[in-house]
């Protein structure tokens, strides 16, 4: 009972700390229901969770307390094998968690590089609020709910609600605590975690607005959270204010690049109201200290300020305190802090620094992760906002020029004061462009437009610098290569359009291409301007001829090839003219001879390959051939095809002539002595049978007298 005693003091202190980040894991939030006493279970539940809380310490654990952790979690496991098989059944949950809570410790042992990459690559967070990717509070809610192991404050779990403008906790005795503030303004954010939304119901509950993860670490697609075009299109549909987050993994500098260039991408085309936040949290980053933590999160401010969005950094009071000293004292940026206190689903009253000396200006603060809003099917992040909620009209004046959106969500180009209705073109409004048809942003344009002398794509309404294919103007006329949302004169190579692969000379699709195009590595056959992917042949290019295998050159080709009724040997991708020995067709059947990169039909000889001599009939291995062979001065015999190197006895040319003495494959002009072939002894003079000796011959310890070249016993 210790065990579950210190559970409950550990659990208290954790969440009075506060955590971090959306919720990852899609879970229902549903009532308890009661769960048979069973003590030995109960404490392998409080063990899990208190390995689970020491593994997600603040600050770097050294290695012999790694080690510890690690000891711990595989005695655990050994508990769990003791138990029978329904009492494991009974932990197959909690099991679950310790297998998160193992990996995150061996996170921790390794080098905060390889950590960083390690954890980007598997999208899954480690942190003060995470366990490989599992929100803490739901893996102690879990091992509550399965084993009884549970916190002292409460004998079950809550459930929490946001209601019109009142966050509201309800209690196991039902009681309501007011706790909205008139100078805040109640908002959620959320990622692919927190599944699908229904925005109406978020909308309709009185949430205010809504912080958006794009993704999370550098600029790879498919590290773009899976929800993010989902919740944005959603939030502009019901015109519910909006701002972003990415979550980092940045170990240095290049890194944070790649993370703005991340946001940057994600955010072109949208206009969030609120700003763009850093997310920085991962355990592996601590190691790199305040000094670098505060520079990253200047190097990203810096850039997202530049591009011309409102910008900050989300971070935990911890963090804040520890890592990022030198950049909350700036002021120049947002701050969005985040503290739960109890995290029991509801605000503290008395703020986000409840307990501590520490002060800070706070633009946002997210004071719970087991929130729960209409329309979401999962616990959920709450913030206050202390910022105005956005007012989606401005007074206009004579000084008034730009775009501006009147209280119908109408956007008008304003000049000097008044709408000009005659304004048809581009005009620039907070980092991005909008297509003004006689005086009002029209959403339906979609074209190329000309601006100062050079041509952009417009998608609906906005340039859309994402752009990259092929456009016409009004749908008339030439193809033109749109790059990153620009017409692009000086590009010359392939585009891709609706399926298919054009090739682009100085901007516009050349229709009387004919031949070898390199895209990205890789060589395609184009013609009449297309990729043709049914084309297998030779085609000659600077001075080369090369193999193009439905429709591009492969590398990695090798094989015997027809052309024009003559075979030639292609060698990654290209005819080998120095090739010279056998071959097949797709690696199967016949064997060729090449000869200088093709098959010589008259070649009749042997040929080495592969640690083998063969033997060739025009320009074929012949499988059949028996017979004493002629090669660069040389007699060797040939079996089946092959030099049989073990032979070691008479044989003739073509059956026919005088015999040779062949020995290990070869006929040997030394050899002087008696040879047995058949049963018979031959006497062998300089290499072949002597017919016109006679005489006696000593073989193997005894004389034979040999009579016209054959011999018998003395």
């Amino acid at each position: 009972m210790k065990k579950v005693l210190r559970y409950f003091l550990v659990v208290l202190l954790v969440f009075s700390i506060g955590f971090i980040f959306d919720n990852p894991v899609k879970e229902s939030i549903a009532e308890n229901k009661p769960i048979e006493k069973n003590e030995n279970i109960e404490n392998i539940g409080a063990d899990i969770a208190n390995l689970a809380i020491d593994a997600t310490n603040p600050g770097k654990i050294n290695s012999d307390d790694l080690s510890k952790l690690d000891q711990r979690a595989k005695s655990i496991n050994l508990d769990i094998n003791k138990l029978d098989k329904q009492d494991k059944k009974k932990l197959e949950n909690s099991k679950k968690v310790l297998n998160h809570v193992t990996k995150t410790i061996n996170m921790r042992m390794l080098d905060p590089s390889e950590a960083l990459a390690k954890a980007e690559k598997s999208g899954k967070e480690n942190s003060y609020r995470f366990i490989d990717g599992v929100d803490m509070s739901v893996a102690l809610n879990t091992i509550t709910k399965e084993t009884g192991a549970k916190s002292s404050n409460s004998n079950s779990l809550k459930t929490y609600v946001a209601n019109g403008q009142n966050i509201a906790k309800i209690s196991t005795e039902s009681d309501v605590i007011n706790l909205s503030n008139s100078s805040s303004i109640d908002g959620i954010d959320v990622s692919y975690h927190n599944g699908k939304i229904n925005w109406d119901k978020v909308k309709a509950s009185g949430i205010k607005f809504a912080i958006l993860r794009c993704g999370y670490g550098k600029d790879i697609t498919s590290q773009d959270d899976k929800r993010w075009n989902e919740y944005v299109t959603e939030c502009e549909k019901h015109n519910i204010p909006y701002g972003v987050y990415l979550y980092s993994y940045a170990h240095n500098f290049e890194d944070v690049d790649s993370e703005v260039a991340h946001t940057l991408r994600l955010v072109r085309g949208h206009n969030p109201t609120f700003p763009i936040y850093y997310d920085l949290e991962e355990n592996s980053q601590e190691a790199l200290g305040e000094q670098t933590l505060s520079a990253f999160a200047f190097h990203f401010c810096n850039q997202i300020a530049q591009a011309g969005y409102k910008t900050g950094v989300y971070a935990n009071l911890n963090w804040y305190r520890n890592y990022l000293t030198t950049f909350e004292q700036d002021g120049r940026y947002s701050h969005w802090i985040a503290r739960y206190n109890s995290n029991d689903g509801h605000a503290d009253p008395e703020g986000p620094f409840k307990g501590t000396t520490f002060n800070t200006n706070v633009d946002m603060w997210q004071y719970t992760s087991r929130g729960y809003v209409d329309g979401i099917g999962t616990y959920v992040d709450l913030n206050y906002s202390y910022v105005d909620a956005i007012d989606w009209s401005k007074n206009v004046t004579a000084r008034t020029t730009g775009l501006v959106q009147a209280k119908n969500g109408t956007w008008y180009y304003v000049q000097n004061g008044f709408v000009n209705w005659n304004f048809s073109g581009l005009v620039l409004f907070n980092g991005n462009w909008y297509y003004v048809n006689n005086g009002v942003i029209d959403w339906n344009y979609s074209n190329i437009v000309e601006y100062n002398g050079s041509w952009y794509y417009v998608h609906n309404g906005m340039i859309d610098w994402s752009i990259n294919t092929l456009a016409r103007v009004n749908g008339q006329g030439p193809w033109y290569q749109i790059t990153n949302g620009t017409l692009n004169w000086k590009y010359s190579g392939l585009s891709f359009y609706n399926g298919v692969w054009y090739y682009v000379n100085k901007g516009k699709v050349d229709w009387n291409f004919n031949g070898l195009v390199e895209y990205n590595g890789n060589w395609y056959y184009v013609h009449n301007g297309i990729i043709d992917w049914s084309y297998n042949k030779l085609i000659w290019y600077n001075g080369s001829w090369y193999y193009v295998h439905d429709g591009m050159i492969h590398w990695d080709y090798s094989n015997l090839v027809d052309y024009n009724n003559n075979w030639y040997y292609v060698h990654n991708g290209m005819i080998d003219w120095k090739y010279n020995t056998l071959a097949q067709v797709d690696g199967k059947g016949l064997w060729y001879q090449v000869t200088n990169g093709m098959i010589n039909w008259n070649y009749t000889n042997l040929s080495f390959y592969n640690g083998t001599w063969y033997y060739i009939n025009h320009g074929i291995l012949d499988w059949q051939y028996n017979n004493l062979v002629q090669y660069n001065g040389y007699w060797y015999y040939v079996r089946n095809g092959a030099i049989d190197w073990t032979y070691q006895t008479l044989s003739r040319v073509n059956n026919q002539g005088a015999w040779y003495q062949v020995v290990n494959g070869m006929i040997d002009w030394n050899y002087n002595g008696l040879s047995e072939y058949n049963g018979i002894l031959y006497y062998v003079h300089n290499g072949y049978v002597n017919w016109n000796y006679s005489g006696q011959v000593k073989y193997k310890g005894s004389y034979y007298t040999v009579t016209n070249g054959m011999a018998m016993p003395h």
